[in-house]
């Protein structure tokens, strides 16, 4: 998706549904201010789509385990809303496999270096959270 996509469908749910546009204008100005910190004189938003939506999310969840409970619905909006958007992430056998590989062909690999390796080789699609809690059971 363009940063231009974005904007489009924002004034497309301006008339249907103000609460998920004001979401996406919210969006937007995460992107836009991350462009414009990376390059102030030249900021390229469609460069950082993933990583707004990324960080919005973050907010929004931050701001649920911080009491905000009406900003569950904007939560669930956003996870649909950016499937398409985010990079597929494996799943929990997929991973497990992968570590279990690794680690057959490194035996004496430590965490760290799992963790490097599947950050380097594999980067957004792997959830290093999950990955971790995967070789704490493995190990």
């Amino acid at each position: 998706m363009k940063f231009i996509d974005l904007k489009k469908e924002m004034m497309k749910l301006k008339r249907t549904d103000k609460d998920k546009a004001n979401t996406l204008m919210m969006l937007i100005d995460t992107i836009e201010k991350m462009a414009k910190d990376k390059n102030p004189k030249n900021p390229k938003p469609d460069l950082f789509i993933v990583d707004g939506l990324k960080r919005y999310i973050k907010q929004v969840e931050d701001a649920i385990k911080n009491g905000m409970e009406e900003a569950k619905e904007e939560l669930k909006f956003l996870k649909k809303f950016g499937k398409d958007i985010l990079p597929k992430q494996f799943d929990s056998v997929q991973l497990k496999h992968i570590i279990v590989e690794y680690l057959n062909d490194n035996p004496n690999a430590k965490m760290g270096q799992v963790m490097g390796y599947l950050k380097k080789t594999f980067g957004e699609k792997v959830n290093m959270k999950e990955a971790s809690n995967i070789l704490k059971d493995l190990v």
